[in-house]
């Protein structure tokens, strides 16, 4: 899980299947023991981050004049 964000802007969730801790790795670091409410506050603060606010405009269709 390390490896593969060390050098991407990737996100790694690991679940255990023996005792179903959730641990995150990004950027290289391995963060263990997190719950699913700082796991959901620490995605959507990651995701605001990168997703940039985009502005729709919505206009009719152009008609073709002849």
């Amino acid at each position: 899980a390390i490896g593969i964000t060390t050098g991407s802007d990737a996100i790694c969730l690991v679940v255990s299947e023996e005792t179903g801790t959730i641990s995150l790795a990004q950027s290289g670091k391995l963060t263990r023991n997190i719950t699913e409410s700082q796991l959901r506050k620490h995605l959507t603060s990651t995701m605001d981050e990168m997703v940039p606010i985009v502005e729709w405009f919505w206009r009719s269709p152009k008609k073709n004049k002849s």
